[in-house]
């Protein structure tokens, strides 16, 4: 009997387990399962697993990728399984140029401290990234905040985007709406706000020099940012189609800003603005082909006389642009080169602000003339001796 009850009890636990096993596949408790694997250098290779992790491991550096070819080996990722964090490991010295683009789902990049040089574009288009890790003890590299900094060249490189495409894809956190550049940064990198559409403000250090390519490319909620005296240029398309900036006043000190550097600044919605006014108080002497197209709500316009000439569809489609404030007279504004494309500038009226002239100083008095002078200057230090006398009294 006893033999019977232990055997029914066998075949009862073995018919639960199979049930438990039936409604939840042991396959669905393997998160470190390897989904794929590979090389990505000469020494180093990859892993990812589906857990989400994608593994950067092996000693020297990894490969230089072309942006445009589409090679690396994890782009565009499937969706079923994404990759949701990226791990470089020790050992590792380069990070590949274009290797870690349109990760779309990646929310955190960790760095080793023996990383001390990252490729061109390596890690464009992760628009979900809230995070870099970069090891305490990295030489070349750190995260503030989240932010990578080349500590080395005193560059801004990458902001992380904060969710922008795929917002489930990374910890609930509000992305943040303003951000203040570190002092002390002289750089802004190539691409380095790709796509951050929520920052609506951005403050720049005193020390910053220059604006790389495509910096703030589609930063499309950037209303206000305030150009820095000290800073000498600004990249192309360096604020493409950031369509709620409000307006683009560029200090004396800026020297050159290449073309398409401010293309389509205008939403064309009544929720958004877009500039009414720029601003070009700067040394440059050329604004390049399609430089401030399509700004549909720009209404005035301030340039200095070092202006010589304007380039191709430099304000092109800009229908509202009634007054041009002109820093010379007639005879410079008639000598500057319009290119082509530019019919809004002549629709405009311009109006001349007279530039100052330094009062040069009159002949220095001579003969009888500086003999009063010197005996008026004379009394004068007698009446000024006695008033401290009284004062003091």
């Amino acid at each position: 009997m006893r033999s019977i009850q232990k055997c029914l009890s066998v075949c009862l636990a073995c018919l639960m387990l199979a049930f438990v096993c039936g409604m939840f596949p042991l396959t669905a408790f393997a998160d470190d399962e390897i989904l794929a694997e590979g090389s990505c250098g000469e020494n180093v290779s990859y892993t990812i697993t589906s857990d989400g992790v994608l593994t950067i491991s092996g000693m020297g550096a990894m490969t230089d990728y072309d942006y445009d070819d589409n090679q690396t080996p994890f782009r565009y990722w499937t969706a079923d399984h994404p990759i949701r964090t990226v791990v470089v490991k020790e050992g590792v010295t380069h990070i590949g140029a274009a290797s870690l683009t349109f990760l779309a789902y990646a929310w955190e990049i960790s760095i080793p401290c023996s990383v001390t040089s990252i490729g061109e574009d390596a890690f464009r288009g992760n628009y979900s990234l809230v995070r870099f890790k970069v090891a305490s003890d990295n030489p070349v590299y750190s995260s503030p905040d989240g932010v990578l900094i080349d500590k080395a060249a005193n560059t801004l490189l990458y902001y992380p985007a904060h969710g922008v495409a795929y917002p489930d894809a990374a910890p609930h956190e509000e992305p943040p709406v303003a951000y203040t550049v570190p002092a002390g940064i002289q750089h802004i990198g190539d691409w380095a706000f790709y796509t951050c559409h929520y920052l609506q403000d951005v403050t720049l250090p005193d020390e910053l020099l220059t604006i790389g390519e495509g910096a703030f490319f589609e930063c499309s909620a950037l209303k206000h940012i305030h150009f820095n005296e000290g800073l000498r240029e600004i990249g192309k398309a360096a604020f493409y189609t950031c369509t709620s900036l409000e307006e683009i006043i560029l200090p004396e000190s800026v020297e050159n800003v290449e073309e398409l550097a401010f293309y389509c600044c205008s939403a064309d919605t009544p929720e958004v603005t877009g500039v009414t006014d720029i601003v070009l108080h700067c040394g440059i002497t050329e604004i390049k082909q399609e430089t401030f197209p399509h700004a549909h709500q720009l209404k005035t316009l301030t340039l200095t006389n070092k202006v010589t000439k304007i380039g191709p569809s430099a304000f092109n489609d800009c229908p509202n642009l009634t007054d041009i404030y002109f820093e010379g007279t007639p005879t410079e504004w008639n000598a500057v080169t319009v290119e082509a494309g530019n019919d809004a500038l002549a629709a405009a009226t311009v109006h001349y602000i007279p530039t100052e002239v330094p009062d040069e100083p009159g002949p220095a008095p001579s003969g009888f003339a500086a003999v009063i002078q010197k005996i008026q200057a004379f009394f004068q230090r007698i009446a000024d001796f006695f008033k401290s006398l009284f004062q003091i009294a």
